[in-house]
């Protein structure tokens, strides 16, 4: 049986393929890929999304499942975000300010204690 950041890997790949998002592998039209933005640096080799990157606990007891983590206008209008290349977000963003708070009021843990996808 494969483990889980072998499963992860295996979807990293899928999202990677050249098809994935595109006409000719199912959708309406083509969409851009995480590698498409910034020479790379949101396409991270074990992480399925970039906030990943930073609650990236494959045994944790919480796993944050986020809806879309960022837009083609979101990545496009502000390109040079050190903290996002950090991180895989931008932690001074309301909604990740709340969630981390949200953590720590709730469940005593920190955001790289969960899993987030």
């Amino acid at each position: 049986m494969a483990s889980k950041l072998e499963k992860l890997r295996e979807l990293v790949q899928r999202r990677r393929h050249p098809d994935a998002g595109t006409i000719s592998g199912g959708y309406t039209e083509n969409y851009k890929k995480l590698g498409d933005y910034e020479n790379g640096i949101y396409d991270l080799d074990e992480h399925v999304v970039p906030y990943s990157k930073s609650a990236f606990n494959l045994d944790a007891d919480i796993l944050i499942m986020g809806q879309d983590w960022a837009s083609d206008d979101f990545l496009t209008r502000n390109p040079d975000n050190a903290d996002r290349r950090k991180f895989g977000h931008d932690p001074k963003l309301p909604y990740n300010k709340n969630l981390f708070r949200l953590l720590q009021t709730y469940f005593s843990i920190d955001f790289r204690a969960t899993y987030a996808t």
